[in-house]
């Protein structure tokens, strides 16, 4: 089960949002030696501060920064076919800056909104540990990158979006695309 909750509040081009997302509920997997589950619950929260500044031409830059945090804890299981009981615990903090230039334009009885994003975050006192016979801890890079560009486009109730991303470590690389599509219902 995930739930949670948000608060966003704007003024003028100043807004700020802070969310939390609860998570509990089990999690299954198997091996040679046959199946196992164990219960996995936590949270994660993100705070946000941003403003958009009006810029020449009808275009905007948004500028954000944010704090977040998780904790997840997965109860003990033992590996079938052993005699080794595991549990596993992950939590940590990041902060982030995130800038985003956009123009807004009336088109086909729409709005179309193309953008280019740039973000940083940095992971600190970060803890990614499995416990058993043996304890194991993971480090990874704690500092990470994002380049973005998008377009959407609202139409009435719907939106439409699409974009292409590369999300980025010292560890780790990520190209990859969004097709979205939604529709308000109110």
């Amino acid at each position: 089960m995930i739930y949670g909750g948000s608060y966003l509040w704007s003024k003028g081009n100043f807004y700020s949002m802070s969310l939390i997302i609860g998570l509990s509920g089990e999690a299954e997997g198997k091996n040679a030696g046959g199946k196992y589950n164990y219960d996995v619950d936590g949270y994660y929260t993100n705070s946000v501060i941003g403003y958009t500044f009006d810029m020449a031409g009808g275009w905007k830059f948004d500028t954000r920064v944010n704090l977040g945090s998780y904790d997840v804890d997965g109860d003990s299981f033992t590996i079938p076919g052993t005699a080794t009981a595991i549990n596993g615990h992950a939590e940590g903090w990041n902060a982030g800056i995130k800038g985003t230039i956009f123009t807004i334009m009336e088109m086909g009885g729409g709005v179309a909104r193309p953008y280019l994003a740039a973000g940083y975050k940095n992971v600190f006192s970060e803890d990614i540990e499995v416990r058993g016979d043996f304890t194991a801890d993971f480090d990874q890079d704690n500092n990470f990158g994002l380049v973005e560009a998008g377009y959407d486009y609202v139409q009435g109730p719907w939106t439409y979006g699409a974009a292409v991303y590369t999300e980025f470590s010292g560890d780790q690389n990520t190209v990859g695309g969004r097709l979205g599509v939604s529709l308000k219902l109110q």
